[in-house]
C-alpha cells in the first residue's frame, strides 16, 4: 500500500485529473486497492472517484441550502416515519388537501349529524354508505 504522501498528483488514468486536497475514504479505499492490485480496481475506479470527490464541495453547498440532511442515521428511519405516520397516510390519502375543502367538512358534519364515525363510514358497504349520507342530487 502506498502512504498518501507517496501518492500522484493526478489520477493514474492519465485523463489529468487532480487528486483533492481532500482525500475521502472512497478515493483512498480505491487507490489502495488499485496499487494493491488484490481486486479488480481499475485506474478508471479511481479516475471516476476523483471526480465524484470533485463534485461533493458543490453538491454540499446545495444540500445546506435547501435544508437537506447531510447524514442520515438510516438506524432511526423506521422510528421517524413511525413518529410521522399520521402525516403520511393524510399525504397518501389526499386528506391534507381534502380537510380544507368546504365539501369534505360539510361531508363529516353530515355523518356527525348522523352519529357516524367517520372510522366506522369506511367500514360500511356501499349500500349502507349512500343509506347514511343519503340523497345526493345537490352534489351535482
Amino acid at each position: 500500500m502506498t502512504p498518501e504522501s507517496d501518492w500522484p498528483s493526478t489520477c493514474p488514468d492519465e485523463c489529468g485529473d487532480l487528486f483533492p486536497s481532500s482525500l475521502s475514504k472512497h478515493l483512498v479505499a480505491a487507490y489502495r486497492a488499485y496499487c494493491s492490485q488484490q481486486t479488480a480496481i481499475t485506474t478508471l475506479s479511481v479516475c471516476l472517484q476523483i471526480r465524484t470527490d470533485q463534485k461533493l464541495p458543490d453538491l454540499h453547498q446545495v444540500a445546506l441550502k435547501n435544508k437537506w440532511p447531510i447524514d442520515i442515521n438510516f438506524n432511526n428511519v423506521v422510528n421517524h416515519i413511525g413518529n410521522h405516520c399520521d402525516e403520511f397516510l393524510g399525504l397518501f390519502t389526499n386528506e391534507i388537501v381534502i380537510s380544507a375543502s368546504a365539501a369534505w367538512k360539510s361531508f363529516i358534519q353530515g355523518l356527525a349529524n348522523r352519529r357516524t364515525l367517520l372510522s366506522k363510514f369506511r367500514n360500511l358497504t356501499d349500500q349502507q354508505k349512500f343509506s347514511t349520507i343519503g340523497p345526493i342530487s345537490h352534489c351535482g
